[in-house]
């Protein structure tokens, strides 16, 4: 008795290239006494992901669903969320049941053609509305997207300016700036910052590196001076 929901990634590499499909197979089989009825799949995915084409088909043949969205996921902040009927109650045309002993096979693909990293597709759900139930899994994998060489050679940029040289009284330091930084590749570049005092010489350096090992630098020199007599107590 029962269901079960399996899910597949048909990729060789967690790195794939613009132009290369990603696909996601989702099976679902109805293991109970019971037809199930208003069975849909719903997905979350990244913005940046298309749906490049959908495949429904029960016990291997080809089936009609209706698609609803993208909409923004409540599930995901910032990810869109698909739905995908094969038994919408709204549209006579679209009014497959899961009789006991079949399987749903579901097959999504994806194209991306910005580079980066993602997590995909988080959380997957499959409702269906007799007995009101469902099943939810957030099974996900991590791809890279890359340029068709598969190289990436540019590095991070500053979102902010880097701050210039200064002179500065030793009891009036600026604080240092909170730099961040963007990449073509990645989604979240990390900034180190390291200060150095020689002398009435103070440099502070921002290095921003991608997972490629590309960085950019942001130097700033401060001269310290004391140009304020002692006061006599």
């Amino acid at each position: 008795m029962g269901y079960d929901l399996n899910s597949r990634y048909l990729v060789n590499s967690n790195t794939i290239a613009i132009g290369d499909t990603l696909i996601i197979n989702r099976t679902i089989a109805n293991h109970e006494s019971f037809s199930i009825t208003g069975l849909y799949f719903s997905e979350n995915l990244p913005p940046q992901f298309e749906v490049a084409s959908v495949t429904m088909k029960i016990n291997g043949s080809d089936i009609g669903y209706k698609r609803h969205g993208p909409v923004l996921s409540l599930i995901r902040a910032s990810y869109d969320n698909y739905v995908w009927e094969i038994d919408a109650p709204a549209d006579n045309t679209i009014n497959t049941v899961l009789n006991p002993g079949d399987s749903v096979q579901f097959q999504l693909k994806l194209s991306c053609d910005i580079p980066g990293i993602y997590l995909l597709p988080l959380h997957t759900t499959v409702f269906y509305s007799n007995n009101q139930g469902f099943l939810s899994t957030s099974d996900s994998i991590q791809i890279e997207i890359v340029s068709s060489s598969g190289t990436d050679t540019t590095p991070p940029q500053f979102v902010e300016a880097c701050p210039s040289n200064l002179t500065a009284e030793c009891n009036n330091i600026p604080a240092a700036l909170v730099m961040t930084a963007t990449d073509n590749y990645d989604i979240n570049v990390y900034v180190v910052f390291n200060e150095v005092t020689n002398g009435n010489i103070i440099t502070r350096t921002w290095t921003a590196t991608d997972n490629a090992g590309n960085s950019v630098q942001c130097v700033q020199t401060i001269t310290v001076l004391d140009t304020t007599p002692p006061v006599i107590a």
